[in-house]
């Protein structure tokens, strides 16, 4: 039984896909484009992102992103976000080993979809410098939303 609830636990994403950038640097312009082909209509998501970093070679300490959808009638639906990967001290929010840090970062909870898709996500840094060093890459994840009980 203990395992059936595990198991249960650790569903699978509906949409999972990374993108990984030359010399650690991600472009301010270079917006993240991800094709979404199926959504079900009147079912909540959560979307993640995942940022693979190298906090010591990172220039900016306080990452901001904007988020938009674009349905398929081309309406779009989009938001800023403080992605929150240092404290005010200036230090990483999740744990660094040999210099390298992976964020995992819950930017939208139990979104729901008019039409079944394609759906257009994509991601862009807001920031003032041209390139944001010490980005990796990045990973969009959406999976079925959780009630929590």
């Amino acid at each position: 039984i203990s395992v059936f609830i595990l198991a249960g636990c650790n569903q699978k994403p509906v949409f999972k896909e990374t993108r990984s950038f030359n010399n650690a640097a991600w472009n301010r312009f270079a917006v993240q484009s991800y094709q979404i082909e199926k959504i079900t209509v009147g079912e909540q998501y959560d979307v993640f992102l995942i940022l693979e970093c190298i906090p010591s070679k990172m220039n900016e300490k306080g990452l901001w992103a904007n988020l938009t959808f674009f349905s398929p009638e081309d309406e779009m639906r989009a938001m800023d976000i403080n992605l929150k990967m240092f404290d005010n001290s200036g230090n990483p929010t999740v744990e660094v080993k040999d210099d390298k840090a992976v964020y995992r970062i819950q930017v939208i909870t139990g979104i729901s979809f008019s039409s079944p898709g394609p759906y257009r996500f994509e991601v862009m840094p807001v920031s003032s410098k041209y390139d944001i060093t010490g980005i990796e890459g990045i990973t969009v994840e959406m999976f079925k939303h959780k009630k929590r009980e």
